[in-house]
């Protein structure tokens, strides 16, 4: 297998990311059979002639329109004559033989000969067009096969004469997560003009769809049970009509082989990065070997392969022995081949125009890629795909050298930026002709010059601040340190993907207040947690941060914190405190439940603080409920929330670190008062601000001296900073 560091095709068109997204389409009403989505005319040609996806084609029952079923391995032509059904075919049990739709069985010959009488795929041989599995192989042979689509190899990019860039597609894993719910799910994106696509449940519970794409940037979103989401463990961004996606960059990253001479007539490829849970189907190539293509995030996974049954590892490729003390096979992923530009503009809708290439929709123009809008204010950003073949000629011809090693700089990426309308205006380099950018990487671009911004290639971090005394303060030298906050995050660390949370007693509208309050100065977190971790909140872009409704509660946390929680008994339990005769006028109800269904908070006058404690630990032990007691506040008068026992700051952070899919080390948690160490204490690192309250600079002071805690000489936001600073998070 070679490790390609994610080198892909770059500086090529893209018929279908040339547009910007129009969002999820609408519902159809057109009667399809079971499992069948209709597609369009336009969508029908594009699949037949060259869309980036190529799902497998069949009619629908009305024979009016192509379409894509769920679980079809070999298409119909769309104009197969002679047929009063499409013919649908699937591997039989033996896996040996295919099925049609009256359940007839073919061989791999008699196979040949129906699928010749298409025209589509004759046209597919014609025109040299890589199609998915399920379709016919380089070599014009059948493919029988009932797992995710794959693609004989080639070269990733191939330079035609008049200078189009021909592509070869890749396998794209798609994943919608069990841990986050649904019963049905399905996807659409810009790689098919947003149709829908279903997707099916693996063994692990997992949601996966395995589609072929060929080399570029796209949009997506899932549609769970009826409403469209994103995915929290790929990257995001806005369409620019305040409508989130996900974003995927696809580059080949790993080519998985098996040689003829190693023996074998059936081979699959399983690896760690699908949990050994998704066996995938490889295809000879020209020369025999089994070969496969596919894109992996950066990192290190195991893989071994299954050869007519028996498990084999590569005798070329490097091996490992397991934590289950298993030889396997070993790869490493390098940073992506790729160049991620961040561009802040006043334009609405600027495009990247490489120049050199051709758009295939209209020759006489350049290839042009949509920007995408990011959640920090006014920054755009746009990911290409870099094909070393494609950059070494375009760089000799630009310095008239010969392919022999004598050429000279070669530039990843060479562009210019345009506004995006008619007429528009262009931004060029103060010196005219192009950008050049030398090396894959991040970068940014500002006021006529290109920055490296590494990084757009770093690991995401997420901070989990309280609000009041620590990211906020009331006075100016506070309001100097939340605006240098902001301004680092929403530069910098929110732009790379970074995850901003805040951990708050305030309610979600109180919150809402201070965008109005602090206008301006306070970052724009993607979450937030209230309540002592029994609400989370995570952002809609549809609405305004000052809006209540820019909040959507996560459902699925409160499901989670209905566990054990009785708010009937709880509420009993505690007014029995408040209107006791003994205790009268010395406790007090702040929340009988009725704003946050999974607390009950009280105050108390600190000398009952105590016996209260007391009370209230017998009396939930005696109705048998597990409640945790959490106390706050300084001076004569505490808080005492009563929550859930799975709630609280800590247990709600972490949940929302997982979600977002950030390991604990590149998670900070900040805070300036004692109730914080409820989200300080866990094994991630935390920033206690330089004005922290005496009680939690005494508990710094126990813990153990190993870097995890730091106290910070700053005050408020500037704290922040310096802790991102000490801990290397910054």
């Amino acid at each position: 297998m070679t490790a390609l560091g994610r080198t892909s095709a770059g500086l090529r068109s893209l018929p279908r990311c040339s547009v910007p997204p129009r969002g999820p389409p609408q519902p159809s009403a057109a009667r399809l059979g079971p499992g069948e989505k209709r597609l369009g005319g336009q969508q029908r040609a594009a699949l037949l002639w060259g869309s980036p996806v190529k799902p497998m084609l069949a009619r629908t029952q009305d024979r009016r329109s192509v379409v894509a079923p769920v679980s079809t391995v070999l298409p119909e032509s769309p104009d197969l004559e002679g047929e009063d059904e499409a013919p649908v075919f699937r591997r039989t049990e033996d896996g040996h033989r295919l099925v049609g739709n009256g359940q007839e069985a073919f061989d791999a010959e008699s196979w040949t000969t129906a699928a010749a009488k298409g025209s589509a795929l004759a046209a597919t041989r014609a025109s040299k067009i890589a199609w998915p599995t399920g379709l016919v192989s380089k070599s014009g042979k059948p493919v029988l096969c009932h797992e995710p689509p794959t693609l004989p190899i080639n070269n990733l990019c191939n330079i035609c004469a008049d200078g189009a860039v021909e592509c070869v597609a890749v396998m794209v894993r798609f994943k919608w997560s069990g841990k986050w719910g649904g019963e049905e799910v399905a996807i659409s994106g810009t790689f098919n003009d947003w149709d829908v696509i279903p997707v099916e449940r693996s063994p692990n519970g997992d949601y996966v769809l395995f589609l072929t794409l060929e080399p570029g940037t796209y949009q997506y979103k899932f549609r769970v049970d009826g409403r469209w989401l994103t995915s929290l463990e790929e990257p995001r961004v806005s369409d620019g009509r305040n409508n989130m996606n996900n974003q995927v960059t696809v580059a080949e990253a790993v080519t998985y082989k098996w040689k003829k001479e190693w023996g074998g007539e059936e081979v699959f490829v399983v690896g760690n990065d699908t949990n050994w849970t998704e066996r995938l189907r490889m295809e000879r190539d020209d020369q025999g070997d089994f070969v496969l293509s596919k894109s992996l995030p950066v990192g290190s996974y195991y893989y071994k392969f299954l050869v007519d049954g028996q498990w084999r590892c590569s005798p070329e490729e490097p091996t490992q022995i397991n934590a289950q003390n298993l030889l396997n096979n070993c790869v490493t992923v390098a940073a992506d081949a790729s160049v991620t530009l961040f561009y802040k503009t006043g334009w609405d809708k600027p495009r990247l125009v490489l120049p050199g290439t051709v758009d295939p929709e209209d020759p006489t123009k350049p290839v042009e890629i949509p920007f995408a809008h990011t959640q920090s204010t006014g920054w755009m950003r746009v990911s290409v795909p870099v094909a070393p073949g494609y950059i070494q000629q375009h760089t000799n011809k630009r310095s008239g050298a010969e392919a022999d090693g004598t050429c000279g700089q070669v530039n990843a990426l060479e562009f210019v930026v345009s506004e995006g309308v008619e007429d528009g205006s262009s931004d060029v380099p103060p010196h005219g002709g192009v950008y050049d950018c030398p090396h894959p990487g991040g970068y940014k671009l500002l006021n006529g010059y290109l920055i490296p911004f590494p990084k757009a290639r770093s690991p995401p971090v997420m901070v989990c601040t309280d609000l009041d005394g620590t990211l906020i303060g009331d006075d100016a030298d506070f309001d100097a340190g939340t605006a240098a906050f902001t301004h680092y995050w929403e530069d910098t660390a929110g732009l790379a993907g970074g995850v901003l949370v805040f951990n708050t007693g305030r309610s979600i509208g109180k919150v809402c207040s201070l965008f109005v309050e602090k206008a301006g100065l306070l970052a724009v977190p993607k979450a937030v947690i209230t309540a002592v971790g029994t609400k989370i909140f995570e952002r809609n872009m549809k609405y305004p941060p000052e809006m209540v409704e820019g909040w959507d509660e996560d459902l699925s946390w409160a499901e989670r914190l209905d566990e054990g929680w009785d708010l009937e008994v709880v509420r009993e339990v505690c007014e029995a405190a408040v209107s006791g005769g003994e205790w009268k006028e010395q406790v007090w109800w702040l929340d009988r439940g009725t704003e946050h269904p999974h607390r009950c908070s009280l105050s108390v006058h600190l000398p009952r603080l105590d016996d209260l404690l007391l009370y209230l630990k017998n009396s939930f032990a005696e109705a048998g409920l597990t409640i945790k007691v959490i106390v706050s506040g300084e001076g004569d008068w505490r808080y005492v929330d009563c929550v859930a026992d799975n709630a609280g700051k800590l247990q709600a952070l972490n949940y929302v670190r997982k979600k977002y899919s950030i390991p604990k080390e590149r998670c900070a948690a900040c805070g300036d008062s004692g109730n914080d160490t409820l989200m300080l204490a866990g094994e991630n690192p935390a920033i206690v601000v330089g004005n922290a309250q005496p009680d939690l600079r005494a508990w710094v002071l126990n813990q153990p001296q190993d870097g995890r805690v730091v106290l910070t000489e700053n005050k408020g936001a500037a704290g922040i900073l310096e802790g991102l600073a000490s801990l290397q998070l910054y």
